[in-house]
């Protein structure tokens, strides 16, 4: 099965060994190695991830506070995001399409998946989460809850 970056993903990736390797010398290294960990085993065993939100699926890296976001089709694996675990969440679910060509922003309603079952994932995801990530896992669900809700009010 082929495995590939967005082109945002890859810029994540770069973006953050360089911050790394001006903080420390070697550390970029260190970061971009650990990545090509969780690329090969994710490209190995794409199934072993963690679900997320139903459509994706999550890989930790261990040493750096990052999450490495991707989907699975019949015959691809796209990564979306190298997400920092203090970042907002979900900040990077308009690159969906990216791969396509085409850019979902978060004002597009045509979402993935249905209400229900992103409220089914956060509280799945909320019961293993830190107080720090429930908040912030909260405040997502309430700005897509808001989002949602306004949708629903421009089709009336």
């Amino acid at each position: 099965m082929d495995i590939r970056l967005t082109p945002s993903a890859r810029k994540e990736v770069n973006e953050v060994a360089d911050f790394y390797e001006a903080n420390r010398p070697g550390l970029g290294t260190e970061f971009t190695d650990e990545f090509d960990l969780v690329y090969e085993r994710i490209k190995l065993h794409p199934h072993a991830g963690t679900p997320f939100r139903n459509t994706y699926r999550q890989q930790l890296l261990n040493r750096f506070p990052y999450t490495v976001y991707y989907s699975i089709s019949e015959n691809e694996i796209v990564i979306f995001a190298v997400a920092h675990q203090h970042r907002k969440p979900g900040y990077w679910s308009g690159r969906v399409k990216e791969s396509e060509g085409v850019y979902v922003s978060e004002t597009n309603y045509g979402w993935p998946v249905t209400f229900e079952q992103v409220e089914e994932a956060q509280l799945r995801d909320m019961l293993k989460a830190t107080p720090a990530q429930r908040l912030a896992m909260a405040e997502e669900l309430m700005k897509f809850v808001n989002l949602a809700h306004s949708a629903e009010t421009v089709k009336k």
